[in-house]
């Protein structure tokens, strides 16, 4: 039985579902729509949290720093 590999969705997907299923593991992508994590997460065996843009500074009260570069849409849910 493969390893079970969930990734979070991200704008370059063909590189990482390249190097996962070379690893021989089986692929999961993760929806960013889903507000139940543990549900989400049933039945994954390891998590790859792909890389993006940063975080928006206001879900934790401040103004975007200058060098700020936003998150891909959806991804900060």
């Amino acid at each position: 039985m493969a390893v079970v590999v969930g990734l979070a969705p991200c704008s370059k997907p063909h590189d990482y579902e390249a190097s996962v299923t070379r690893a021989g593991a089986e692929l999961r992508w993760l929806q960013p729509e889903t507000k139940d994590a543990a549900a989400a997460l049933e039945g994954v065996d390891a998590l790859v949290l792909t890389g993006g843009g940063d975080v928006d500074p206001g879900h934790y009260g401040e103004d975007p720093h200058h060098t700020h570069s936003p998150a891909e849409p959806g991804r900060d849910r």
